[in-house]
């Protein structure tokens, strides 16, 4: 299945709507649809439409979906339980205690892509990856599985929140 939208507002907004992209070759046909199909969904969104105001195209998307067979995944490096080799640095994080109290806790920075299978890492830990960073709190412990997911058991893990990062 192929589905398209469109991301469109009127010029000025700051936010869209997504809409369904008319069928078609794009040509001045195809770009009426479109502004009637945004003026629609924002009459039925918002209950109100400006057929007058010009129509701000910011994104075109194509989402194509499929039935796969199974995609294995593949084991990553075995490892100890020491996730040693994979520190980047030590940072201050802070975090909220359950009183509401800022406290800052040395924290150890892990690369993602160094993590082996059977690492362990206790709270607070800080994991980058070039993608996305996740947080181990205090008292958490995560374990990375075969396939690299970080499994964190959150079982003695104080209540809070991190909310800022020191320098290193």
């Amino acid at each position: 299945m192929i589905e398209r939208s469109l991301d469109c507002r009127y010029i000025g907004q700051g936010y869209e709507l997504r809409v369904p992209a008319p069928s078609g070759e794009i040509d001045a046909g195809w770009v009426a649809r479109a502004a009637a199909a945004f003026h629609d969904v924002h009459e039925r969104t918002y209950l109100q439409r400006f057929d007058d105001k010009p129509v701000h195209l910011v994104n075109v998307r194509v989402t194509a979906v499929g039935k796969v067979g199974h995609v294995p995944l593949a084991d990553v490096e075995a490892g100890g339980t020491d996730p040693s080799a994979a520190v980047k640095t030590t940072t201050d994080a802070v975090f909220w205690s359950g009183a509401g109290e800022a406290t800052p806790f040395p924290t150890l920075v892990y690369d993602r892509a160094l993590l082996k299978a059977g690492n362990v890492l206790e709270g607070p830990a800080i994991v980058e990856q070039f993608d996305s960073t996740t947080i181990i709190g205090p008292g958490q412990r995560a374990t990375v599985d075969r396939v690299g997911h970080l499994v964190i058991d959150t079982a003695a893990a104080q209540p809070g929140r991190a909310i800022e990062g020191g320098q290193p």
